[in-house]
Parts: structure tokens; C-alpha cells; sequence
């Protein structure tokens, strides 16, 4: 039984750098133009050297998945028109394949989502609208766009600022964040009233101005949208119900001038 239990934990160990000669899976076109990339492939073909292609995986884990992580992030969510197509892959493929050369062969590296997005860093924020056509994926959009003029107080409660409105442990809409973000923040969720409107924030510890404020921020791509579909699913049927809203996950694009790109959604609660 122990022989038995070794082997298959040395399998599922291979299995997440897997990497066969030869095959040619689907894959979205942004993992194409990464595998094409000369600088990414020469800096993995330069990190795994002379040494055994599956052996340096096993072995440097860490900088294999940072270099993975940097090149989805630059193919397949800085460019925007990838976005859309990525999303629909992710939701339906357990990992990421990647075509690339190491040395004389070519090889399919199939990369585990729940594992190399831990080191892909790519922030995002949860953006709760009244606005629920306006904001396509791809887009990109100044603070003072954004608008959310949810009206019914037992789904959301708007902070004004340090010493504004004091969030509510009673409402819908701060009930569901907390089954969804499980792990990383409270129960004291609100609404952003001032830019950017509709921003999903947690209230730290804190009396007066002393209070801390926080974005319902990941690094994590893929943990942040399965954790807002559950936020999504979690709102419909409350007092959020008839609000005509909306949630959406944006990336701060441009932090100098205050734009943040729409990379998910609409998740509409009707």
C-alpha cells in the first residue's frame, strides 16, 4: 500500500509541469503568441540550460511559474481583445496549454490555473454598478465614469468617507461578500460612494481616522473572478434583487491618470 501511495504522489507531482513531445492541444490565441515570443521562450531555453527538461520543472517550480505568470499577464490580459476569449477557457480548462522549444524539441507544458496564478501578479477590484450594458470587457474606463446609484438599503450601504456612513453588518449585498471572499477579509462590506463609485471596500479595525478602508483587492486572476461569480450568485434573490445591477472586476490600468480596464464581466442580478 505505501509503494502504491508513493507512486501516485510522484505522479500528481509530474502532472503539474507536464510536458509531452509532439502534441498540439487547443488553446487560446494568447498562449499561441506566448509560446512565439522570443524573449520568453529564450529566457525559459536559458533557465532549464543543459539540465533535464522535467527534472529543472520538479525542481524550480517557483521560477518557471514566475516566467509563465509574467507572460500571461502580458498576452493574455494587457491585451485586451484576448480577454474575452481567455476568460471562456479558463472557465472551461483545468490548465493553460503552452507550446515552446527547449533546445532541440518542441514541447506542450500544461500548466495548472489553480497553481500558476499564484504567481501572476495582476490586481484587480470588485466594481458593483447600476450601469449593466456600459461597461464591455476590454474597456477601459476613467474613475468618474463609474457610477452605482444603488438606492435600497438593505442591499448596500455607501461609505462617504473616514468619518462618513458606518457600514452595516445587516445588509445583502455585505452578507454575500462575505461567503464569498472567505479567508481575506470581514463582514463589514460597503459600497465606494466617492470615485470610483460602486468600488466593493471592507472595514478595518479602526475609531475615527484611524479607521482603515480597503478595496476587496486580489493579485490572484483566477481566484478573484471564481470568487466574485460566488459574490454574484450569492446577491440574486436579496434585497439586491431589482436593482438593475451589475458586478464587474477591473484592473487600475493606468494608476496616474485613474483608469481602470474591464476585465470581467457583467454578472447581472435581475
Amino acid at each position: 500500500m505505501r509503494m502504491y501511495r508513493t507512486i501516485f504522489l510522484l505522479i500528481a507531482l509530474l502532472n503539474t509541469f507536464a510536458c509531452k513531445a509532439g502534441t498540439t492541444p487547443p488553446r487560446p490565441q494568447c498562449l499561441t503568441d506566448l509560446g512565439k515570443d522570443s524573449d520568453f521562450t529564450n529566457a525559459v531555453a536559458t533557465k532549464i540550460g543543459t539540465n533535464d527538461v522535467q527534472q529543472w520543472l520538479t525542481d524550480h517550480k517557483t521560477d518557471f511559474y514566475t516566467l509563465i505568470g509574467d507572460g500571461i499577464k502580458k498576452y493574455c490580459l494587457l491585451k485586451t481583445p484576448n480577454i474575452p476569449e481567455f476568460n471562456r477557457f479558463l472557465d472551461t480548462n483545468a490548465e493553460l496549454p503552452i507550446k515552446l522549444k527547449v533546445g532541440d524539441k518542441w514541447y506542450d507544458f500544461f500548466i495548472s490555473k489553480t497553481d500558476v496564478f499564484n504567481y501572476t501578479n495582476f490586481p484587480t477590484i470588485v466594481i458593483v454598478s447600476t450601469d449593466t450594458q456600459k461597461y464591455s470587457i476590454g474597456a477601459e474606463k476613467e474613475a468618474k465614469e463609474l457610477v452605482s446609484n444603488i438606492k435600497n438599503t438593505k442591499c448596500a450601504q455607501y461609505w462617504a468617507g473616514v468619518m462618513g456612513l458606518t457600514p452595516s453588518h445587516n445588509t445583502a449585498l455585505s452578507d454575500a461578500a462575505k461567503n464569498a471572499f472567505i479567508g481575506k477579509y470581514t463582514d463589514k462590506y460597503a459600497l465606494r460612494y466617492a470615485r470610483p463609485q460602486g468600488a466593493l471596500y471592507e472595514k478595518r479595525s479602526g475609531i475615527g481616522a484611524a479607521t482603515k478602508f480597503e478595496y476587496v483587492e486580489d493579485t490572484n486572476y483566477y481566484r478573484q473572478r471564481e470568487n466574485i461569480k460566488i459574490f454574484s450568485e450569492q446577491l440574486k434573490d436579496t434585497a439586491c434583487t431589482g436593482e438593475n445591477i451589475a458586478v464587474y472586476m477591473m484592473y487600475k490600468s493606468k494608476s496616474k491618470d485613474n483608469k481602470y480596464t474591464v476585465v470581467d464581466g457583467p454578472y447581472i442580478i435581475p
